[in-house]
């Protein structure tokens, strides 16, 4: 939040759907510092997000996963898995809440 203050995003989103291009100017020249220090920061967090991509395929070999104390024998693990209560539960309730979502009923 302290970036969308120091940018004063709303006003942009306003200025910038009203289609004023005298205002949107004015605008970006007042808050010019604010702006470049949060594409600096949108730069940065899109080249980590990047590095931490590559880092991960070229350290792939390295991860290995141990077994854990109990093991799900090979036939019983998409029942286990999926096909449990808690999960059909989470599934219906979002499934409703997209439902509701579409025909427009909100809570």
């Amino acid at each position: 939040t302290i970036m969308l203050d120091m940018i004063d995003y709303y006003t942009l989103m306003e200025l910038t759907e009203a289609a004023d291009p005298n205002a949107l100017i004015a605008f970006l020249k007042d808050h010019a510092i604010g702006l470049i220090v949060f594409m600096m920061y949108s730069t940065v967090l899109m080249a980590v997000v990047v590095f931490g991509i590559v880092m991960f395929f070229v350290n792939k070999r390295k991860f290995k996963l141990e077994a854990g104390e109990v093991t799900i024998e090979k036939g019983q693990r998409f029942k286990t898995v999926i096909l449990n209560v808690g999960v059909m539960l989470f599934s219906v309730f979002w499934l409703v809440m997209i439902v509701l979502q579409l025909l427009g009923i909100s809570f």
